[in-house]
């Protein structure tokens, strides 16, 4: 079973965000989770940090973040990506809905951590956003091995890479389990 709704959220800026929702158990993709919506509040709060940078959101599932950076955060260009054909679907459907009031270049690309790069995605990020991705313990080491390649080295414009992941501790075992992974990967984070 499946409820399809839309929900519309202001931004400070007097621009508006819809998004469509689908409810269905088997797509996690497909609603808005609470680390997305952290996440788009520090968007709202520090625009200074995304401006003139080149953004990729890793698990963009219906796009919510991403489309407050499009639409708040100054950036150059914005890079959404998920994974399967339906939350890939509607997050295309979303990115359609809200292509008014939009700042920047905005792109969606499918993305497999265990097969895409940047280089395949023709993308060049100085900043990678993900928010509540650390839920499936199976995806976890593609995700770091994801970020390490993204993190170990600058942009085509000489910055520096940085990546901001934000989740919700429903699981302290997962989390712990994300920690280690980053560790054994070789990447280093502040909590």
């Amino acid at each position: 079973m499946r409820e399809i709704s839309f929900r519309t959220y202001s931004l400070p800026n007097n621009k508006t965000v819809t998004v469509r929702l689908a409810e269905q158990l088997d797509q996690v993709g497909l609603t808005t989770w609470e680390a997305g919506l952290y996440l788009a509040e520090l968007v709202v709060a520090h625009p200074d940090l995304f401006r003139e940078r080149e953004c990729l959101e890793l698990g963009s599932g219906i796009g919510f973040t991403g489309l407050v950076l499009a639409k708040s955060g100054g950036c150059s260009r914005v890079v959404l990506t998920d994974y399967t054909d339906a939350v890939m679907r509607n997050l295309r459907l979303n990115i359609a809905l809200n292509m008014e009031d939009i700042t920047c270049q905005l792109d969606s690309y499918e993305m497999d951590w265990e097969r895409d790069t940047v280089e395949t995605l023709s993308i060049d990020p100085t900043l990678i956003l993900a928010a509540d991705v650390v839920y499936d313990i199976d995806a976890v080491r593609a995700l770091c091995v994801v970020l390490k390649q993204l993190l170990s080295s600058n942009s085509k414009s000489g910055q520096r890479r940085e990546a901001l992941v934000a989740t919700t501790r429903r699981n302290p075992t997962k989390l712990e389990f994300f920690l280690d992974v980053c560790y054994r990967v070789g990447l280093t984070q502040e909590v």
